[in-house]
């Protein structure tokens, strides 16, 4: 059961880490985002100089990954015991 998680929490991340550093790497020219879905920019917390645009500038599939991670480790944590 570790193995598996840690092995899916190192897939994910590196997902992230490649994606954010392509975004560095080709700037706004690959950035592509659906037309139906706007970015909820969070007041005050989206001029914080270097996490802004990771973390307060996102569409709410952003938001609702991490009420997904949340309610699977709780699932996992009822189930293993």
């Amino acid at each position: 059961m570790n193995h598996l998680v840690s092995g899916l929490a190192i897939n994910l991340l590196m997902s992230g880490i490649i994606s954010f550093l392509a975004r560095l790497i080709f700037s706004d020219q690959s950035r592509q985002r659906l037309l139906q879905i706007r970015q909820i920019m969070i007041p005050g917390f989206s001029d914080i100089p270097l996490i802004a645009n990771l973390l307060f500038e996102q569409d709410i599939l952003f938001y609702l990954l991490f009420v997904l991670i949340a309610l699977i480790t709780y699932i996992g944590f009822l189930f293993y015991f």
